[in-house]
């Protein structure tokens, strides 16, 4: 059974074993619910060569972190997310930008969304998105504020802010870069929401 993105959870391949871990306390995640992915293997280093503080950072108790996030379904197999490096730090609240990416994309007037962290003197970080419409796409950022209050906590919510562009901005590798859109918030390529057009949420859903 081959899918794309997405890896056995425990083959027994060279001793190797997979395991997701939380983010809050280290524990094994349950069934679909993300976490960070952890390898152990009979051939893993052992460490980094002098370097202490990086090797303990990596390593739990045996187990190496991937930095990967991801989950497992009930057929054990994982799917890959995203870096936990992108994830959205609030109040000491863990956000995965990548359940708001798809709860937006969900929209039928949206082509690509990419959520980032952007900085906040009070809350640490706050979640903002960046949306590209599809071709004579109209939507209004009420109608998003309006999905994400019916779906997340408050945390979660775009209180940084929600910007529509008309290009995302590539890495040299061809992906998104989320670094990028960081420098973003003042970008002159914007489409604006009363430019657009007004939709209602029973329209969209």
């Amino acid at each position: 059974d081959e899918r794309e993105g997405k890896t056995e959870r425990f083959p027994d391949i060279l001793d190797k074993r997979i395991t997701i871990a939380k983010l809050s306390n280290n524990e094994e995640c349950e069934e679909t619910e993300i976490g960070e992915i952890w390898l152990k293997t009979a051939t893993i280093m052992k460490g980094y060569l002098e370097k202490t503080t990086e090797t303990a950072d990596a390593f739990v108790d045996g187990w190496f972190r991937t930095g990967d996030l991801g989950y497992y379904d009930s057929d054990q197999f994982i799917y890959i997310t995203g870096r936990i490096k992108e994830m959205i730090k609030v109040r000491g609240w863990q956000v995965s930008p990548y359940e708001i990416e798809e709860t937006i994309q969900e929209l039928e007037d949206v082509e690509l969304c990419v959520v980032v962290g952007i900085p906040d003197e009070y809350s640490g970080q706050l979640p903002k998105a960046y949306i590209k419409l599809r071709d004579g796409g109209k939507l209004d950022e009420n109608i998003i504020h309006q999905l994400m209050n019916t779906k997340f906590a408050s945390y979660k919510q775009l209180k940084g802010g929600i910007q529509f562009i008309s290009n995302m901005p590539l890495n040299s590798t061809g992906k998104i870069s989320r670094r990028e859109l960081l420098k973003m918030n003042e970008i002159k390529d914007t489409i604006h929401s009363y430019d657009i057009g007004l939709k209602t949420i029973d329209d969209i859903c």
